[in-house]
């Protein structure tokens, strides 16, 4: 099966079109987006302030389904955002395969990292690697805070 504007497997997040772990995967229904997100959301309280509260939450699930199994989580308290928070996606992603997570998306895709269960990819200068990026973008995302409260 082709499908316009796909991309298989683990790739550069700069490649825009839905997203599949397969070729087999077929679009996402309304119903288990929404299994997924809640899903996610339970993990991601069982170590961070995630809504309903109406306020003091430091991250969130957007809940937008674009027909593939990207979830998108936005940092709202840049303390959060680290290398150890990437892990701790993976772990709901290792038991959930097919999805990926976007993190954090309101700054830009130079900002994003896109977490799988075996890796986490970035859109970035190659040369500052992997611990220099994710401290550039918790700088943005404290620069980020400040312009905006």
């Amino acid at each position: 099966m082709t499908k316009a504007n796909t991309v298989y497997g683990k790739v550069d997040p700069s490649i825009k079109g839905r997203w599949f772990a397969t070729e087999e995967d077929e679009t996402v229904s309304d119903l288990e987006y929404q299994f997924a997100t809640e899903a996610l959301s339970k993990h991601l309280a069982g170590k961070y302030k995630v809504p309903p509260p109406s306020n003091g939450y430091q991250c969130y699930l957007r809940g937008d389904n674009h027909g593939d199994r990207t979830q998108y989580c936005e940092i709202e308290d840049s303390a959060i955002f680290s290398e150890e928070m990437v892990s701790y996606l993976q772990q709901w992603l290792i038991n959930n395969p097919k999805w990926r997570v976007a993190t954090p998306c309101h700054l830009g895709d130079a900002s994003v990292v896109m977490v799988y269960s075996d890796s986490a990819r970035y859109i970035g200068d190659e040369k500052i690697g992997w611990h220099a990026f994710v401290a550039d973008v918790k700088k943005r995302l404290i620069q980020y805070e400040a312009n905006t409260n």
